[in-house]
């Protein structure tokens, strides 16, 4: 699962889109839609900055295209074009989950019990 933390203005992920293109010199467009709101986000993903693209591939986010925070589910489609948006007809090449998280920290609230003891002398 690939993470994002709001408040970021970039973030890199590591995915492996080799194993399935069949391009030359593709360009990958990348679709997010959140599970719940179903919002969509969608852009094309950068320069590969792998040392190993045949091993897997590392690009850099905009993590504010991200207004929504949550999980949604990904796909990568591969395109000769670097000016399409739209996924119709495309060679999906990955998909998965990526988590949007908020990145206010979640304060957690101790209980302490009172405890009472009764004693008889007998």
């Amino acid at each position: 699962m690939l993470t994002l933390l709001q408040g970021d203005t970039t973030d890199n992920i590591v995915v492996t889109l080799k194993e399935k293109t069949t391009l030359t010199n593709p360009y990958y467009l990348m679709v997010c839609e959140h599970i719940t709101t179903k919002e969509q986000v969608i852009f094309i993903l950068g320069s590969d900055l792998s040392s190993y693209p045949d091993r897997y591939n590392e690009f850099v986010i905009t993590v504010s295209r991200f207004t929504t925070t949550g999980q949604y589910l990904y796909k990568i489609y591969e395109q000769a074009s670097s000016s399409n948006l739209d996924p119709t007809g495309l060679n999906m090449v990955e998909n998965g989950r990526l988590q949007f998280v908020d990145s206010t920290p979640v304060g957690y609230v101790k209980y302490s019990p009172v405890t009472q003891f009764k004693t008889y002398a007998g």
